[in-house]
């Protein structure tokens, strides 16, 4: 599963919408839709507010899966 699915599905599991998300992360909610669909990837300062906020270790948000 590719960053984005990951967050998207993280961000669904704690039922907070993007607009939600994205206020907490002080980032606009164009810039959540483009990670969640890997048009970009959030930086790494970005990765631990999201692991944090979402509750996933930001192993699982960037850890490769096989394929």
């Amino acid at each position: 599963m590719a960053l984005g699915e990951k967050i998207k599905n993280a961000r669904k599991a704690k039922n907070l919408s993007q607009e939600e998300l994205a206020k907490q992360l002080f980032i606009s909610r164009s810039a959540l839709a483009k990670w969640e669909t890997g048009q970009s990837m959030p930086d790494i300062r970005m990765l631990k507010k999201l692991s944090v906020i979402l509750e996933v270790s930001m192993a699982h948000l960037t850890a490769e899966e096989p394929s």
